[in-house]
């Protein structure tokens, strides 16, 4: 009996160490569960959101591109669905699977190199294609991919293919716009990105909206109409391409604008590209749009705004005269003449521009300085090219990369009286043609600069656009009725020599012809072997209602080849868009 009860005291006193030794464990336990659930909720909720909970971009919608067609509107650039396939490395389940599956369906849109990247699970995001369509987004979502997950984006469609490629630019496949309106306006075209947060699966889809939810909507990009016409924009391509391959120039640029008011019907280059296959185009200067990028020296064509300005300084009138015994003229060591040298010893004003006399045209630097080239008449002139013609600055247009032009100050060593003689025909000085074209402007609507703009408004989601009103950058450019003499002696210089066989009658057309020597970079002298050939001119009814400046580079067929060749397109554009505006003769 000892034994039996010794026995069961050892076993009552076992069980009752085992207890507390539970009890013990069960403490444990509950204190873990406790740090856990309640003092360390936070850590590990947080922890669970890493793993549970994405950040999903909702990508807005970039606005789209219309033209104006007549007294309607033409979309130029659309959006179109598109998809980009990312994986997560970690939830890669079969690389095998995944490569097999992504090249059968989207072998082309596939990045170099991104399968590499799917066996280092350090990673937990490699895109894998961009750009996939719709339909191949379908199939990849059948084939549920483990770890791969779809993003919906949109690319740029363009209707009508080439059309003002280099006035658009494009959209890169990071969705940033790049050249022309594209970049310049990529804030409002591109609009916000607006967030989701969300408990997603392993594909980073998101699961049923709960509370862990956090969503801030995307803001659409505008939709912007351009102050293009399309049909103007078509037809002065057209006319730009066949003479440009006619004469095999290297470069040819032409740009239409509305003098009262600054907006651009047309601007184009030749050669182009097509944006919608921009990764296809290995020469990049083609992005480039030379009307806006290329300052150059714009020759003869200068010579319009060097007689409003003498006009203007009261240097000269209409029916002033110069000397010009020989047809030629000294200045410091240096003798300028001119082409034509028939034209009498004493021609006037209108000689000036109807023969393109470059010894005029250093007249009327004299004479600004009361009868000598020097400092005050350079001062005079500086004035004009710099703070009216606003040669030295940006003009403001919605196009990106903007050159200015180079114009020597006075007070520069450079800006010394051999230059200013050059510079009043438009050699020693540099501008581009939308800083021309809108200087010439100013001294043909009556003297107001217009800053040139490509933005006629913003459509609006019930269809109606909303007009943007035009910008004033200066008045009194030149004084009103120094503006009527100017378009009275331009419409002299054109319709004496050819205007009166090929311009509409019944309508003031007006202009003058350009031709630059280009310096040869083996000599660095001026050489006519390369020349630069334009014109600038205007037309209307009563009032201008156009200014056009073309442009032909190293035209083939003799040194005036492209400024003949450029005379003759502006007499082409001018008759069809008095025609296609139906714009009334001068009553």
């Amino acid at each position: 009996m000892s034994t039996l009860s010794t026995y069961l005291a050892n076993s009552h006193t076992r069980i009752k160490y085992l207890g507390v030794l539970l009890l013990v464990v069960f403490a444990v336990f509950a204190a873990r569960l406790f740090y856990i659930q309640v003092i360390q909720h936070g850590y590990y909720t947080a922890e669970a959101q890493k793993n549970q909970v994405t950040k999903l971009t909702i990508f807005p919608e970039r606005g789209l591109l219309y033209a104006r067609d007549g007294e309607s509107i033409a979309p130029l650039v659309l959006n179109e669905t598109v998809y980009t396939v990312f994986a997560d490395p970690k939830e890669v389940s079969d690389v095998n699977a995944v490569k097999e599956a992504l090249t059968s369906i989207a072998g082309g849109d596939i990045l170099s190199g991104a399968f590499d990247s799917l066996s280092n699970e350090k990673l937990r995001y490699v895109v894998l294609a961009r750009q996939v369509s719709r339909t191949q987004a379908e199939l990849i979502q059948e084939k549920e991919l483990s770890g791969v997950g779809l993003q919906k984006g949109t690319r740029r469609v363009y209707p009508e293919g080439a059309l003002a490629g280099q006035l658009l630019g494009f959209v890169d496949t990071e969705g940033s716009g790049q050249y022309g309106v594209e970049n310049y306006l990529n804030d409002r075209l591109g609009g916000q990105a607006g967030l989701l947060q969300a408990v997603a699966d392993v594909r980073r889809i998101p699961l049923t909206i709960g509370n862990d939810n956090v969503e801030r909507p995307a803001v659409n990009g505008d939709d912007i109409v351009l102050t293009i016409d399309r049909n103007v924009q078509e037809y002065a391509e057209q006319v730009l391409k066949d003479n440009a391959e006619r004469l095999k120039t290297k470069n040819a640029s032409i740009v239409i604008m509305n003098p009262n008011n600054g907006q651009v019907m047309a601007m184009a280059n030749y050669p182009t590209y097509e944006p919608a296959n921009y990764s296809k185009t290995t020469d990049y200067s083609l992005f480039q749009n030379t009307v806006v990028n290329g300052p150059y020296e714009a020759g003869s064509v200068i010579k319009a705004l060097t007689v409003a300005a003498g006009l203007d300084t009261g240097a000269i009138t209409p029916t002033s005269t110069s000397p010009n015994p020989n047809g030629c003229t000294t200045v410091a060591d240096r003798t300028i003449c001119n082409v034509v040298r028939t034209v009498g010893t004493q021609p006037t004003t209108q000689d000036l521009l109807t023969f393109s006399l470059n010894t005029g045209a250093v007249n009327v630097l004299r004479s600004m300085g009361g009868g000598d080239i020097n400092y005050s008449g350079r001062q005079k002139f500086y004035t004009y090219l710099n703070e009216r013609y606003r040669f030295t600055k940006q003009t403001g247009i919605e196009q990106s990369n903007e050159a200015k032009g180079l114009v020597y100050s006075p007070d520069n060593e450079q800006g010394n009286n051999v230059r200013y003689a050059n510079m009043t025909f438009g050699q020693g000085m540099t501008t581009t043609m939308i800083q021309v074209a809108s200087a010439f402007s100013a001294t043909i609507n009556g003297g107001t600069y217009y800053r040139p703009t490509l933005v006629y408004g913003t459509r609006s989601s019930d269809g109606s656009v909303k007009t943007v009103n035009p910008t004033v950058v200066q008045q009194n450019v030149i004084a009103k009725q120094h503006s009527d003499e100017m378009r009275d002696l331009l419409w002299h210089a054109r319709y004496d020599r050819t205007g009166k066989l090929t311009d509409r009658g019944g309508y003031r057309i007006g202009g003058k012809t350009g031709t630059s020597e280009v310096i040869d970079p083996q000599t660095g002298k001026y050489t006519s072997d390369h020349t630069i050939g334009s014109y600038l001119g205007f037309g209307g009814g009563s009032t201008p209602e156009y200014v056009i400046m073309i442009r032909m580079d190293d035209a083939q067929g003799g040194v005036f080849a492209g400024s003949t060749t450029a005379s003759q397109m502006f007499g082409t554009i001018s008759n069809w868009l008095i025609t296609y505006k139906n714009i009334p003769p001068v009553s």
